[in-house]
């Protein structure tokens, strides 16, 4: 269903392209409104076209413009989902782009070429995205169901169920998807995302059907102490306690989408922040302490939803409780009680929080110690005496038995005087009014309340903070991994041409490992001219490597000076810098993933490959000696490698990882001791093809 506009009128033109793609982002909350014009296409593009200007246009409006691949099959419920996006349909007039803001179930909120937001159904609109593909099967099934005789009113469902599994799997590429780059705060994030307004919403309804609940036994409260009991009483009564249960439900499901989507968003943050941690900080520590950081990032979900709502909520009861507490009998001594309370609760919370944390410490030195044990069993054997194996393990065991009873104490005190304890102050500092009768019954009944709310505040707040610390600690722990540096592409991009053929200077480079005092490169100069033929040799540890990682722009030199073209990389940004700049590592620190042979070869160049990349990378594998290991496997380039796949040897490694490097085509080609292990008959063919493929070479070898 189109709102009173047909589908075509809601697509934006061709030559309206990148204006469609700002407007979107500044829709969607992703940039700030912008007036400034971008650089506009013909009306005719194809895809390849089109997915350059989008891209240039994300670059100019510093998001990330994507591209994505859909299926037929899953078409209607992927278009509803993917937003902000764009969209290429086909109508009979011409191509045309549909500006995405979001869906729900088959509805989409799309914008129109007037900056309006219009509503239509996703089976409308994919109708549009791949009509040829259709059409290409259609009048075959059309045929096929007639012959059958199935009846009119089930032919349009059959026809979908068979062009699904006709067509089902086809990819289709028109889709465009918008997004912050990595390296975005959490917070801006969560306001693209709309998180503070669900937030604010959850909250908003957990106070109505809370201040709903205080009413309804206000209202059954006063009648029973005025002996009015009736039905003008109890209707009202039932209809506040009945929306009160309604409230809980509705508060129950915004929170669980709540949860879902600030889930995914903290897993997000993670999983951008793990792939950019420097190689060396994953090198110093060992597979214990990795895996206890795994073990933190699976807690922190859990910790930060359950124990930030439950605290949020806890607040709310504690602000509410005070009020009710103020308004019964003895209500000023009483409230001077309840905010004493809290005071301790509070402080009780930091020591709980401060034992915690020393038990997390311990418990992930045990898991540590536990794992480098179980990787070094056998040099344990070998070189430890049998009578100390155990040393170790119980001082660990004893320490961490130690943090656990501290911490299991002052957690079962806590709990128990936030629900009892409370209970007992309160009703011994309300018993001079009960034993003198000074207040009315309604009084009293009001402060009985306050008490019992304030007593499940409390309850509430020692669940949230535990909770909460969890988090807080779990933070602390991957602090590390948050700080990790983000890799952020320029918002001026630089033209692709510019400093080819140019020089690599590098002047007074120094470099020093972390907690090292002795620096591995001091003063290191080295200039490179485009064609030249280099060969760097020296002694096992002599920052042969190191080098090599700087020039390359994995590691960020302590000081000097490193140009490329007279920019250095923060002009280009690390992912173009290491288009041009490109380092095959040693052959122990390179992978082979369990992917295809042609994904192993071309993922430094180009994924999804197109057919010119596939023939250039056979004819490279050609080149290298390879050719008697594709004629080996059924399926070519496209034969499944690695650990789950065909097993390849050393030999054949060593070449694949010779092929990617030189598949990139970068202006300059580092090899880390790339030839020490190829065998003698294989040695000069490789070494031939580096040379004749390799604009600017870099070799380093041992002497």
């Amino acid at each position: 269903m189109v709102m009173n506009q047909s589908l075509r009128d809601l697509c934006w033109p061709g030559n309206r392209l990148c204006s469609a793609t700002a407007a979107l982002a500044g829709a969607a909350g992703l940039v700030p409104r912008l007036d400034v014009p971008l650089p506009e296409p013909d009306a005719d593009l194809d895809e390849e076209t089109a997915d350059r200007f989008l891209s240039a246009s994300g670059e100019h409006l510093d998001i990330r413009v994507h591209r994505v691949r859909l299926s037929w099959a899953t078409l209607s419920a992927s278009i509803a989902s993917c937003g902000p996006a764009i969209l290429r349909l086909v109508f009979d007039e011409g191509d045309a782009y549909l500006a995405i803001l979001g869906g729900r179930g088959k509805r989409l909120r799309v914008l129109k070429p007037d900056l309006g937001v219009a509503i239509c159904k996703s089976e409308v609109v994919a109708a549009h995205v791949a009509p040829k593909l259709e059409d290409r099967y259609r009048g075959q099934i059309e045929c096929l169901l007639e012959e059958a005789e199935v009846p009119a009113r089930r032919r349009a469902r059959a026809l979908r169920h068979l062009l699904g599994e006709r067509i089902g799997h086809a990819p289709i590429d028109t889709c465009w998807t918008l997004e912050m780059k990595p390296g975005k705060g959490v917070f801006p994030l969560m306001r693209q995302a709309g998180l503070f307004r669900r937030s604010a919403a959850v909250l908003s309804w957990f106070v109505l059907q809370y201040l709903i609940g205080i009413l309804a036994w206000y209202l059954i409260g006063t009648g029973a102490l005025s002996g009015r009991i009736d039905l003008g009483w109890v209707m009202p009564w039932a209809l506040l306690v009945l929306f009160q249960a309604f409230g809980q439900v509705h508060v129950g499901w915004l929170q669980g989408l709540l949860s879902i989507e600030l889930g995914s968003l903290i897993k997000r943050k993670l999983l951008e922040h793990t792939f950019a941690l420097e190689h060396a900080v994953i090198r110093r520590q060992g597979m214990g302490q990795l895996l206890g950081k795994i073990f933190d990032t699976e807690n922190i979900q859990g910790f930060a939803l359950n124990g930030g709502f439950i605290a949020a909520l806890a607040i709310v009861e504690l602000v509410m409780a005070a009020t009710v507490i103020a308004a019964g009998a003895s209500g000023p001594s009483q409230l001077v009680l309840f905010v004493a309370w809290l005071a301790l609760m509070v402080a009780l919370s930091l020591t709980y929080w401060h034992r915690r944390r020393g038990w997390t410490n311990v418990r992930l030195d045990l898991t540590h110690d536990l794992v480098e044990r179980m990787a070094g069993h056998r040099t344990r054997l070998a070189q430890e005496s049998r009578a100390h194996w155990h040393d170790q393990e119980d001082r660990t065991l004893h320490s961490y038995f130690d943090s656990s009873r501290k911490m299991d104490r002052i957690s079962l005190f806590y709990s128990s005087l936030a629900l009892h304890g409370w209970v007992v102050v309160a009703l011994i500092g309300l018993a001079p009014q009960l034993v003198a009768g000074a207040s009315s019954p309604g009084a009293l009944a009001v402060a009985f309340g306050g008490i019992l709310l304030a007593a499940s505040a409390f309850a509430h707040l020692n669940l949230g903070f535990s909770n909460l610390a969890g988090f807080l600690i779990s933070c602390e722990h991957l602090k590390p991994v948050f700080s990790s540096p983000i890799e952020a592409t320029p918002a001026t991009s630089i033209d692709t041409d510019r400093g080819s053929g140019q020089a690599l200077d590098a002047r007074n480079l120094s470099f020093s490992f972390p907690g090292r005092a002795r620096p591995v490169l001091s003063s290191c100069s080295l200039r490179l001219e485009s064609g030249d033929r280099v060969l760097l040799t020296g002694p096992s540890g002599g920052g042969k490597s190191t080098l090599a990682a700087v020039l390359a722009g994995l590691r960020e030199q302590d000081s000097g000076v490193l140009l490329f073209g007279g920019l250095d990389l923060a002009a280009y940004g690390a992912r173009t810098w290491r288009k041009r700049v490109a380092l095959a590592p040693q052959f122990h620190e390179n992978l082979i993933f369990s992917e295809t042979m042609a994904y192993n070869l071309l993922m430094g160049r180009c994924w999804p490959p197109k057919q010119g990349d596939l023939r250039l990378a056979h004819q490279v594998c050609l080149e290298l000696g390879l050719a008697d290991l594709l004629k080996k496997m059924p399926s070519g380039l496209s034969q499944m490698v690695g650990e789950t796949g065909w097993h390849l040897s050393h030999g054949e490694r060593n070449r694949i990882f010779l092929a990617r490097a030189l598949l990139q085509e970068p202006e300059i080609l580092i090899l880390d001791e790339s030839f020490a292990a190829l065998d003698p008959a294989n040695m000069n063919l490789v070494f031939d093809t580096v040379l004749k493929r390799a604009k600017t070479l870099v070799v380093i070898a041992h002497p």
